[in-house]
C-alpha cells in the first residue's frame, strides 16, 4: 500500500505540472492537449515501473489518483478522460 501511496502522490504532482485546473480555452490546440497527455502517460509508465506495481496495484493507483485529483479541484470530466487514457495505455502500451 505504501508503494501505491507514493506512486499516486508522484503522479498527482506530475498532473499538477502538466494540466491546468481550469478548463482549456477553445483556442488551445488539440496537439498541445495530446502532447500533455503523452507526457503524463510517460510519467505513469516510469512511476508504475519504478514502484513495481502489478495489476491490482495499478487499479488501486488509479482509484487513489482519481480521488486526489478531484479533491485538488480538477474537473471530474478531465480526470475521467485522463485516467481512462492511463488505464488503456497501461494495458495496451499505446
Amino acid at each position: 500500500m505504501e508503494r501505491v501511496r507514493r506512486a499516486s502522490e508522484a503522479l498527482a504532482c506530475a498532473f499538477d505540472s502538466i494540466f491546468e485546473k481550469k478548463p482549456p480555452k477553445r483556442s488551445a490546440s488539440a496537439k498541445a492537449a495530446e502532447e500533455a497527455l503523452e507526457r503524463f502517460l510517460v510519467r505513469v509508465s516510469e512511476v508504475t515501473r519504478d514502484e513495481r506495481l502489478g495489476l491490482f496495484g495499478r487499479a488501486l493507483l488509479t482509484y487513489r489518483l482519481q480521488r486526489l485529483l478531484i479533491a485538488k479541484g480538477y474537473p471530474p470530466a478531465l480526470v475521467r478522460r485522463v485516467l481512462f487514457a492511463m488505464l488503456a495505455h497501461s494495458f495496451t502500451g499505446k
